[in-house]
């Protein structure tokens, strides 16, 4: 096998970290030295965004500590801040690049941003307070939406199904690291909230090692659409959990942490008992199954259902995150689309309209109130039905749910769709993988060799052992017929180029 080659084209192609490849014998050795298990370990540091988001709004250390008036203040910075930071990014994708390659900038914030809200509550005069808890909120806000797109960026590199285990694994993860740090002392608390977000930076550029980096997006010559679909949908649920859970029953961070645990629990027990078969579009179904229970307990039980009305809207509303950003990375995975570009509209979508839903109340102080009238009630659980029917018909409206959502890179002229070399090779190795009878796992072997993986990150990336990689190679050489990796690039680029006019 020819050891030594680099598959050329695509951006994709070009940024994967050099290293073995498959049939070298020192790649043996660096796949089994750094170890499968650690792989998934790291992955699981995005849970620490949800643990420090919550300590930060939630802890009497975080920005929330200190008089109401300067937890309000800073609160609302924080939120301020995120929203704009995420757009700012969108907008800016091509210029600004991955962000996890600067990871100390993004922390060097977060700090910062927790020293000048410490250094609000020490001080007496009532202007620096002010002006502290606005900088603060505001450089931690900041430094959020900067991390969680660092993610994106690694979570952007994986393909679906293993977004959904990692996802899910990692709101497990965030969920039990949050309970721990909310029952130790003062100390731990404080500490936790500049040691979290370090963890989760350490985590992403750990991470960001074996996934492979992210192509830069093309200066000019290419735009691309705008995620309308996932926008409107993640923006729906949010206000709607938001409304049940904080403007109608005033519930709080509970139902959120115990809804983080539900869903990742639930998935990784589907994942447990039915191994290959579990679809993540059935994650779908089941969170616009929750939020029609939510509806109808709050249209029946009223305020009695406050709780089961909350959690179930949330649960709904996490699974439908979970499943959104798993489709978004994929996208970014097959077309080459910057991960800031998509997630970071999506996110600010859900950012804003989570606030708006639970700000309902201070807008329109008789809400609560509703719990204990039949026809207001009914009112709200027809608003809920319709919102369910606006996200059902999103859902709906393509054909296969694999598609790209519309989302797509498109020629600067706005005549045709620009394929990426990327998108290319995918469908080469499905078409390639069909036509030839190759098994799931030399399917995968094949793909992860047209992406210039090296030997090492193989190993990690399927949790196999390196002799069991070498024999799926040669197994899947055989029977495409070639001998080297060159020969299975051009097998390969011409499957997918024909694959692609196949499609229209």
């Amino acid at each position: 096998m020819d050891g030594g080659y680099r598959p050329p084209g695509g951006p994709a192609l070009a940024t994967v970290e050099r290293g073995a490849s498959v049939g070298r014998a020192d790649g043996a050795a660096d796949g089994q030295a750094e170890g499968a298990v650690l792989f998934p370990m790291r992955l699981l540091g995005v849970g620490l965004v949800f643990t420090w988001d919550w300590c930060v709004t939630s802890l009497p250390g975080g920005i929330a500590g200190g008089s109401a008036a300067n937890g309000t203040l800073a609160s609302t910075a924080l939120v301020v801040a995120q929203l704009v930071a995420l757009v700012l990014l969108a907008c800016l994708s091509r210029t600004v690049g991955p962000l996890s390659g600067r990871p100390w900038l993004t922390w060097a914030a977060c700090a910062a941003g927790q020293l000048l809200c410490a250094a609000s509550w020490a001080s007496e005069a009532t202007g620096a307070q002010a002006a502290l808890e606005l900088s603060g909120g505001a450089l931690m806000g900041a430094s959020l939406a900067a991390l969680q797109l660092s993610w994106a960026e690694v979570y952007g590199r994986l393909e679906p199904s293993r977004v959904m285990v990692f996802g899910s694994l990692s709101l497990l993860a965030g969920t039990a690291t949050y309970a721990l740090i909310a029952q130790s002392s003062a100390v731990v608390q404080a500490a936790s909230l500049v040691g979290v977000p370090l963890a989760s930076f350490a985590a992403c550029a750990a991470s960001r090692r074996f996934v492979g980096g992210e192509p830069a997006a093309p200066a000019s010559g290419v735009r691309y659409s705008f995620p309308w679909k996932p926008v409107l949908i993640m923006g729906t649920c949010g206000f709607t959990a938001a409304f049940v859970d904080v403007s109608l029953f005033s519930q709080g961070t509970l139902p959120h942490v115990l809804a983080d645990a539900v869903v990742g629990g639930a998935v990784c027990l589907a994942v447990v008992v039915l191994r290959r078969s579990v679809r993540p579009v059935w994650l779908v179904g089941a969170s616009l199954a929750c939020m029609a229970a939510a509806v109808a307990c709050v249209a029946v039980l009223g305020a009695a259902a406050a709780f089961p009305a909350s959690l179930l809207a949330m649960t709904a509303y996490v699974g439908m995150t979970l499943f959104t950003c798993a489709l978004l990375a994929d996208i970014c995975r097959r077309r080459d689309i910057p991960s800031m570009w998509l997630f970071g509209f999506a996110l600010a979508a859900r950012v804003l309209t989570d606030h708006l839903g639970g700000f309902a109340s201070m807008l329109f102080p008789g809400l609560p109130s509703l719990a204990g009238s039949p026809v207001d009630l009914a009112i709200a659980a027809v608003a809920g039905m319709v919102m369910i029917g606006v996200v059902s018909m999103v859902w709906m409206s393509e054909r296969s749910f694999s598609s790209d959502w519309a989302i797509r890179a498109i020629d600067a002229s706005g005549r045709r769709r620009r394929p990426s070399e990327h998108e290319v090779l995918l469908a080469g190795c499905a078409r390639a993988a069909a036509d030839a009878g190759l098994t799931e796992r030399e399917a995968e072997v094949l793909e992860m060799l047209m992406e210039g993986r090296t030997y090492q990150q193989m190993c990690s990336r399927l949790l196999l052992s390196a002799n069991t990689v070498k024999t799926h190679t040669r197994h899947m050489y055989a029977k495409l017929g070639v001998h080297t990796r060159a020969e299975a690039l051009e097998l390969v680029r011409a499957a997918g180029e024909r694959e692609l006019v196949d499609r229209g």
